[in-house]
């Protein structure tokens, strides 16, 4: 059963493909313009994105519908330049490079996230815009999925007893401030989970491989202070201390579209504190973790994404705040877990003296 445009259908649709499934759908219903698959979950008895055919009910009951040009899609026209592989491709726009401005919507998408960021976006000597279907389609079905679990089982996808855990005032102040963060942006609304802007500094080769493959190229390599995850921040200032420099002076720095879902506010210190040493495999005095603290884990069941506030003057001391929250030193560490959490959206650069006088 096929329901496009308020009318139902029986078609029969070829399931050896989704390139021929689509195919024959658009032929059959007459549909000239993009679309979304929606079909029928019993599980949670709701309609969820179609990411592919298997382990798919028979008969399938789907809903068709237009799709819809979202604030992180991209029109790609022949003035995208597109890299990769079939499998791993992807698309780049030169945007601004130096004081030219190539494609001034792009800069203002940028100019946008930039201020509402809470940095100049005249400090990005050169800009691109990435688009990557693969991982836009993996985004978005994350997204829908994630909305469709937390209204089905709120109980065992979206807990709150961090309510009624040591420290609950500190962390109801992590989340207030996690909560206001997210309210700045307009596409954020109760229908689904939220989305927002992120930062990650990093190095030259590592951005353009996290556009073309997503965040799992890097994500199973940082152990972390509050998860095995993704780090991201809001915080420039703070980014520019884990990107590296490359050989014309510059920093690289992604712009990410990040769906935190249920957030987990850490409050643990990573390792015992006062510091506590003992010896690794190789003989090394290294600091001993917390048991109590989230240093290497997976993401706390009932979450999607751990979120803390740490003094971000030095990595080395990056630990959660305990107390008032000074905004002048404050920076914010989110960890997802699933690489279809994230989404690249533009890489910058900037000079690598940029916060040398600070």
């Amino acid at each position: 059963m096929v329901e496009f445009n308020g009318e139902k259908k029986e078609l029969e649709l070829p399931v050896d493909s989704m390139e021929n499934f689509t195919s024959s759908l658009r032929q059959q219903l007459s549909i000239s313009s993009s679309f979304k698959i929606n079909y029928h979950n019993q599980e949670y008895d709701d309609y969820l994105v179609l990411q592919d055919l298997t382990s798919l009910p028979r008969p399938l009951k789907l809903k068709i519908a237009a799709q819809a040009m979202i604030w992180w899609g991209w029109s790609i026209d022949s003035t995208w330049i597109t890299k990769g592989f079939e499998t791993t491709r992807y698309s780049s726009l030169l945007v601004k490079k130096g004081t030219h401005i190539h494609h001034q919507p792009a800069l203002d998408k940028f100019n946008l996230i930039a201020t509402q960021l809470g940095f100049d976006p005249k400090v990005a000597t050169d800009i691109y815009a990435i688009s990557n279907e693969k991982l836009l389609t993996n985004f978005e079905n994350y997204r829908d999925t994630l909305y469709a679990k937390h209204r089905a089982n709120p109980g065992l996808f979206r807990k709150d007893d961090w309510m009624t855990m040591s420290d609950a005032e500190q962390r109801k102040k992590f989340i207030t401030y996690h909560s206001d963060f997210s309210d700045k942006f307009s596409w954020n609304d109760k229908s689904k989970p939220r989305v927002v802007p992120m930062l990650q500094g990093t190095s030259e080769s590592a951005a353009w491989q996290i556009c073309q493959q997503g965040f799992g190229v890097v994500g199973a390599t940082d152990d972390g202070f509050y998860g095995a995850g993704v780090y991201f921040t809001s915080k420039l200032e703070y980014a520019d201390k884990y990107a590296k420099s490359g050989s014309d002076g510059s920093k690289p720095f992604i712009v990410s579209m990040v769906i935190p879902g249920n957030s987990f506010p850490v409050v643990e210190h990573p390792f015992v504190d006062p510091p506590v040493y003992e010896k690794d495999k190789k003989g090394k005095s290294v600091k001993k973790a917390n048991p109590d603290g989230y240093k290497g884990k997976a993401c706390l069941s009932g979450y999607q994404s751990h979120f803390t506030l740490i003094d971000g003057r030095d990595i080395r001391t990056a630990f959660p705040i305990q107390g008032a929250i000074n905004p002048a030193t404050a920076a914010d560490e989110l960890v997802t877990f699933d690489t279809s959490q994230a989404l690249p959206l533009f890489v910058f650069r900037a000079s690598d003296r940029l916060f040398d006088a600070r």
